[in-house]
């Protein structure tokens, strides 16, 4: 396939390779088709909305990736907003046409978009802790270094495209959420963002791949295996009440066992939310 990736280098203000180790991008994409095509925007209201938008009036190649520098309208889970510095982080999303999936299995997409950035970041922070907050919030050192946004396009129970966004922290210094850091603070290396997208992109074809192939007892096991506190106590906000649990566990459906008092339950994400206290 061809290679339409660019190697373009956004450094922060004020940033020289004299004052910081700079990892710089590599020039060539090591995929079958994930990123091979991609769409490099300045700014844009949110890239999950541009792709959703694409795929309505032409043809998309799998794979096809949309990267901007600056989001206005950034989204993430439970309607949230997601806040960027322009030219900071890695906002992009991914377009995937799994066709054959059923929704049935759509937490899958979620398990190994989240698997990808958890690899890619743990590559480039190899000293780092780096974990998997269920659903798909990336926990770098205990903090949230990333989140992850799917929004599915379904015809006759089949998903038709995945539209991935994927948000990742990774030179900004200062956030208003208490529990959010980026790759810079943890590792005191500033990074080019496109580099980390290739590493992504390679990660996220290993793991699609799998799911194609409805591997789905590697990836759930995969998944558990990187749960963020997965054999601790957690707080868990379910029903207007906070819980303390325990032996948290994601089942195949992508609800979450738990003990608490004694017993075992389950909660869906629509349910449930794991409090970072």
């Amino acid at each position: 396939m061809s290679n339409n990736l660019t190697n373009v280098i956004f450094l922060p203000p004020n940033v020289t390779s004299k004052s910081h180790l700079i990892i710089k991008a590599i020039k060539r994409m090591n995929t079958l088709f994930i990123g091979q095509n991609k769409i490099t925007l300045q700014t844009v209201d949110s890239t999950n909305n541009y792709a959703a938008k694409l795929i309505k009036v032409s043809y998309v190649p799998d794979g096809t990736v949309i990267m901007a520098q600056n989001q206005t309208e950034g989204r993430g889970q439970r309607s949230n907003v997601w806040q960027s510095e322009p030219h900071m982080n890695l906002l992009c999303s991914f377009i995937l046409q799994p066709k054959t999936l059923g929704t049935d299995k759509s937490f899958y997409m979620s398990a190994v978009s989240a698997l990808a950035a958890k690899e890619a970041i743990e590559e480039v922070s190899p000293k780092s802790d780096v974990k998997i907050k269920w659903p798909n919030d990336i926990i770098l050192n205990d903090k949230k270094v990333g989140g992850i946004l799917i929004e599915n396009s379904v015809v006759k129970g089949l998903i038709k495209f995945g539209i991935i966004g994927m948000g990742v922290n990774v030179n900004q210094n200062e956030f208003s959420f208490s529990h959010a850091t980026s790759i810079r603070n943890e590792t005191n290396k500033v990074m080019d963002s496109d580099f980390l997208l290739k590493i992504i992109s390679k990660k996220l074809e290993k793991w699609y791949l799998i799911l194609l192939r409805e591997g789905y007892n590697e990836i759930i096991t995969a998944y558990n295996k990187t749960l963020w506190r997965g054999d601790s106590e957690n707080k868990i906000e379910m029903g207007g009440k906070s819980l303390i649990v325990s032996s948290l566990s994601v089942r195949k459906d992508g609800t979450i066992s738990f003990a608490h008092n004694g017993s075992v339950k389950t909660a869906s994400f629509s349910e449930a939310k794991i409090s970072y206290e």
